[in-house]
């Protein structure tokens, strides 16, 4: 669900996966464009917590929600407000547990 309460599906996304750095050029081009970054903890190019930092730079508002499929994942004192972590694998139920939980942090 969005802001609104529209559910999630209804708002307009990235459909395909990106790189690191053309998620940061996106964030570059419109700061405004990203609403939510999920992201992998261990990625090609930038860390998915690199990542998030620039982003945030750009955009102080963002959300994100990492993910990873090793065992240590992220480090708890490494999460901010408007941030949350997933472990690998996940079910949908956890998902959208996750994504409300990030939508009711302003």
């Amino acid at each position: 669900m969005n802001n609104s309460g529209s559910p999630v599906s209804a708002i307009p996304f990235a459909s395909q996966p990106c790189s690191s750095q053309d998620a940061l050029q996106i964030a570059r081009d419109d700061p405004a464009a990203i609403d939510l970054l999920v992201s992998d903890v261990v990625m090609p190019g930038l860390r998915g917590l690199e990542l998030y930092q620039r982003i945030l730079a750009l955009q102080p508002r963002i959300r994100v929600m990492f993910m990873s499929g090793y065992a240590e994942g992220l480090p708890e004192p490494q999460l901010s407000r408007g941030a949350a972590f997933l472990q690998k694998p996940f079910s949908f139920a956890a998902l959208v547990e996750s994504l409300r939980s990030l939508q009711s942090v302003n």
